[in-house]
């Protein structure tokens, strides 16, 4: 049996769209598409070298892969610059989301392009048809871009991220949301660390660099991935990082595969659970923009302590997720009116007539002030600025819920004189 071939150093954080690229030092070789895949309604035989577009597009690296499609690094013969290139399965169910979602990118990219959240959306530059041996595949490009917060999170476990830098990605986040909301219309339901990406200064040189540093490519059609359900992220290297000059950081929203018009939704199973609103929860059809607010809140919450503001766990027989998470929330947040928590088609399994949670008898309040001042040594002044910021976002009534476009300019986001300096 001929040896298996290196694993390439490169990893992808694959979604239903937007990239997550760039090299790791330890790449995971373990789980790689089945090739079974390639076959009629499958994936497209891809490898280096290989060209898009009447050769607009040349293949220079594998960089992973998803249920729906493999990405590769390609080298835009027009631009001069590397781009990802989505490929598509070529099965009708592929094909049609692709185009929806095509649909999608065109009008976030075109909305409003001069509106200052604009720039915290990832760029989607170009679409196009190949015909493979056996069909057609839709292909997708992008920019590339870098790690996503998780990894940052991950990197800050034992204290969390530097309090001034996660001001500056706070407020990234809300005015790209606030152009998803007011510009285009567009929940993007699935807010979280892995969906938003570090943009790279002079992404050229460092990807050229990264090239050098591993001349061999991989010319196999399995490549490197990183499984799509994983919470790894990818990982700049130390001396990579952005430069501190007008901002230290510059943070981009990915993964539009998932968003829906703010009114006419295409479902209502939304958000992922640490991250998902009440409305959400019960089952509510009347959800809108401020369901993504929430998240924010869950995300700013995670990157200053490196935990999960709300991670229900099921007890059997006993409860489910669902219950612990509506627990928790209303111990942390208290409670909320009636009629918002008997509005959805979950109300009925998750409370009773008197609208008390009906598997959990025994609620421990613990506002969030009193958490951050006890449990993370905030001083009382500090735990009430944060919680002025927080709280208007974590509203359990989301009609009292404030909107992106409210939280743009909070006085939190400041960053003060005092504050630790930038660290990564």
């Amino acid at each position: 049996m001929a040896p298996k071939p290196p694993c390439a150093k490169y990893q992808y954080v694959v979604t239903s769209s937007g990239p997550k690229i760039l090299p790791v030092d330890e790449p995971a070789c373990k789980d790689e598409e089945s090739p079974a895949d390639y076959n009629a309604g499958g994936y497209l035989p891809v490898k280096v070298n290989d060209t898009f577009k009447q050769g607009r597009y040349r293949v220079v690296r594998k960089l992973g892969w998803g249920h729906f499609s493999t990405v590769w690094l390609v080298k835009d013969s027009h631009t001069r610059n590397h781009s990802a290139l989505k490929v598509v399965k070529s099965a009708g169910r592929y094909a049609e989301t692709a185009r929806d979602e095509i649909k999608l990118l065109s009008k976030v990219a075109a909305a409003s392009p001069d509106h200052l959240g604009r720039a915290h959306i990832v760029s989607f530059l170009d679409s196009f048809q190949h015909q493979g041996p056996e069909s057609s595949h839709i292909c997708i490009v992008f920019e590339p871009l870098g790690e996503n917060l998780l990894a940052l999170i991950e990197r800050n476990k034992k204290k969390g991220v530097s309090r001034a830098l996660v001001k500056t990605v706070a407020k990234q986040i809300l005015l790209g949301l606030q152009y998803l909301h007011d510009e285009c219309d567009l929940v993007h339901t699935d807010i979280k660390p892995e969906n938003i990406l570090i943009s790279i200064p002079d992404i050229e040189v460092h990807i050229k660099n990264e090239l050098s540093q591993s001349p061999t490519p991989t010319s196999r059609r399995v490549g490197v991935p990183l499984p799509t359900k994983s919470r790894a992220g990818v990982t700049i290297p130390y001396n990579q990082q952005p430069p501190h000059e007008q901002s230290p950081i510059s943070v981009k929203i990915a993964d539009l595969g998932n968003a829906t018009p703010s009114k006419k939704h295409y479902t209502e199973d939304i958000q992922t659970r640490q991250y998902r609103a009440p409305e959400a929860i019960v089952g509510r059809r009347d959800w809108d923009t401020r369901a993504d607010v929430w998240s924010v809140a869950c995300v700013v919450f995670e990157l200053l302590t490196a935990e999960y503001l709300f991670d229900p766990q099921g007890q059997g027989e006993l409860f489910t997720k669902d219950d612990d998470h509506m627990a928790q929330i209303i111990e942390l947040l208290g409670d909320f009116p009636l009629e918002v928590k008997m509005g959805g088609k979950y109300s009925r399994e998750l409370f009773d007539h008197n609208g008390a949670l009906r598997y959990i008898r025994t609620l421990k309040p613990w506002p969030l002030k009193r958490v951050m001042v006890e449990k993370y040594l905030y001083s009382e002044e500090d735990a009430g600025v944060l919680c002025a910021f927080l709280e208007p976002m974590l509203a359990v009534d989301f009609r009292d819920r404030v909107y992106a476009r409210d939280m743009v300019d909070h006085p939190w986001l400041a960053i003060s004189d005092e504050e630790e300096p930038f660290e990564w």
